[in-house]
């Protein structure tokens, strides 16, 4: 499965894959069972594009309640087979998949407030991408990392612990400096062309990795 599984979907697949993804985002099914993630595993389709899936309904809801969680995880198994247990177990352990019930607890990572993260750096563009809107990239949103730049900019990169938009609160004026971004973890390429665009300033973009959502979920397999 290390082929893209984009890659071997037709368009109409990818439409409906693209759709429940901007569905998990606005949070419509919460933390219930998403019928498009039960067809998938009743149809066998790649394991890879389902637990990206139930990754982000996971982190959009800060966690999945245990009932949701069981039925995720029993399908899976019926589906695929017990060996592949241990790769949904690993996903819990990272945190990317983790219930919301204390009775239940694997990671011991904090979790990710993505609610209130969403709210407080307004990562949700209201109103349609227009050329030039770095919310173009991901069809409305924009990233952490971007706004969290964005913020720090503003601040000229000292203590900074809020952010407006950027349109409405405008940058100081100051001497242009070349600087070096490093960033843990990982990014995404599409991360790197909206801050070489953004911030002329940042001349290098050091990282650990450069990720991709399969490459993410698919690096706790084994």
């Amino acid at each position: 499965m290390t082929t893209l599984f984009m890659n071997d979907m037709s368009q109409a697949e990818r439409i409906d894959y693209r759709k429940c993804e901007e569905d998990i985002l606005e949070n419509k099914f919460e933390d219930k069972l998403i019928p498009y993630i039960e067809m998938c595993i009743l149809n066998a389709e790649p394991l890879l594009k389902i637990l990206r899936l139930i990754s982000l309904q996971s982190q959009i809801c800060n966690g999945l309640k245990l009932v949701t969680l069981q039925a995720y995880r029993k399908s899976i198994v019926q589906g695929y087979g017990i060996e592949i247990l241990s790769w949904f177990l690993r996903l819990e352990m990272a945190g990317l998949i983790r219930c919301s019930d204390k009775s239940e607890k694997m990671s011991t990572y904090l979790p990710v407030d993505f609610i209130n993260l969403k709210k407080r750096f307004k990562l949700f563009s209201t109103e349609p991408p227009q050329l030039g809107d770095i919310a173009r990239y991901y069809n409305g949103y924009v990233p952490l990392l971007i706004r969290i730049l964005e913020e720090g900019e503003q601040a000229d990169f000292t203590n900074w612990d809020f952010i407006e938009p950027a349109k409405n609160v405008p940058i100081k004026k100051k001497l242009l400096k070349d600087r070096l971004l490093f960033v843990v973890g990982g990014v995404t390429r599409a991360e790197m062309g909206i801050i070489k665009e953004r911030f002329p300033d940042m001349k290098y973009c050091c990282t650990t990795a450069t990720i991709t959502g399969n490459q993410l979920i698919e690096g706790l397999r084994e």
